[in-house]
């Protein structure tokens, strides 16, 4: 697994895209284009996961 803490620049970005190619897992801090999976969190403890058409909240 690759795991970004922000957006990548395009040269990283072309690598990432390389990496998963070759079967590594990307989870990247930020935006990317051509993403499979984009999770929204907020700081309430709420995570949207539109692809499931799910919303969760972690509780307090």
């Amino acid at each position: 697994m690759v795991v970004l803490a922000g957006t990548p620049s395009e040269r990283e970005a072309a690598e990432l895209a390389a990496l998963c190619a070759a079967g590594w897992t990307g989870l990247v801090c930020g935006e990317v284009d051509g993403a499979h999976w984009r999770w929204y969190a907020d700081v309430r403890g709420r995570v949207e996961l539109p692809v499931l058409n799910m919303t969760l909240t972690v509780p307090a």
